[in-house]
């Protein structure tokens, strides 16, 4: 059996996420923000509020956090980057997340981000989590299609 760990990151899990990040990931990054994998990650670990690394077996698979966007209305920009090792996992990995997106919305009643059109095993993972996708529309330094998505706290 896989051990499944949330663990504080550090610069070596960054980068090893970031050298073995899915092609749907990087895409989407570049996509949005003209960024690579490492600055993605980076800028990410040092805006969130809450950030974790998904280990399997000691290999890191997922970064994750949530960046505060605005206090006065309790938002916040939840935000999840991969690598192609934790597909291998991915079920056990969907019985964890829904903890963790109740956390995040514990801290932030409201949770949205975007999601690129082709990337569809997350699109797939938010609806599963209970997230609204809303109808594609250009989005990014690219103008490429995403999705916007949200979810609030019941």
């Amino acid at each position: 059996m896989s051990v499944i760990k949330f663990e504080k990151p550090t610069q070596q899990m960054v980068d090893y996420i970031a050298a073995n990040m899915r092609d749907e990931d990087s895409k989407e990054v570049w996509a949005s923000s003209s960024k690579t994998p490492i600055q993605a990650l980076t800028d990410g670990w040092n805006s969130s509020h809450f950030v974790t690394v998904v280990t399997v077996n000691h290999i890191p698979c997922v970064m994750m956090g949530l960046v505060k966007r605005d206090v006065l209305s309790g938002h916040g920009v939840p935000w999840l980057l991969g690598t192609t090792g934790a597909l291998k996992h991915r079920r056990q990995f969907l019985k964890l997340s829904p903890p963790v997106i109740q956390q995040m919305l514990d801290v932030c009643p409201m949770l949205y981000n975007w999601v690129h059109v082709e990337n569809t095993l997350s699109i797939e993972w938010l609806k599963w989590l209970g997230f609204t996708l809303c109808k594609p529309e250009p989005y990014g330094v690219n103008g490429e299609l995403f999705h916007k998505f949200f979810i609030e706290r019941r």
